[in-house]
């Protein structure tokens, strides 16, 4: 009787220590994935911001600066949306926090006909009507 009742005492604690890891495994991945979101953020807020920079003149022609600095903003933008896709962000509420960038930047892309670059934007913005007019 002895022996079963230490059995199911060790059976309890380990029980105990599972869950506690898993929790803890949880917390972790929390974490990491909120120091990302952090990360990407600031990034995404340079990326409008060199958008929102551009001039283009009359001619609507891009120079090969502004093409380069709008194909690295398509990338940033289309990198996190492949986060949010692929499920490597999970974090609640944060998709909505980035989402109106990610529109921005995608009628910015079909207004200078860069969609090509932009699949997962495309994937996380395109059922939404507002993100698929071109920018005024």
């Amino acid at each position: 009787m002895l022996t079963l009742l230490g059995l199911a005492i060790t059976l309890a604690f380990n029980t105990l220590g599972v869950r506690d890891t898993a929790h803890q495994a949880t917390e972790t991945k929390r974490a990491t994935q909120l120091s990302l979101f952090t990360q990407l953020d600031q990034e995404l807020n340079g990326s409008v911001r060199s958008l929102e920079g551009l001039h283009v003149g009359v001619s609507g022609h891009l120079t090969t600066a502004q093409r380069d600095v709008l194909h690295h903003a398509y990338d940033d933008l289309n990198y996190t949306a492949w986060l949010f896709n692929h499920g490597y962000l999970t974090l609640p509420g944060s998709k909505a926090l980035v989402f109106s960038r990610l529109c921005e930047g995608y009628r910015n892309a079909i207004y200078f006909g860069g969609t090509s670059r932009m699949t997962e934007v495309r994937k996380t913005v395109g059922a939404n009507p507002h993100c698929n007019g071109k920018i005024a």
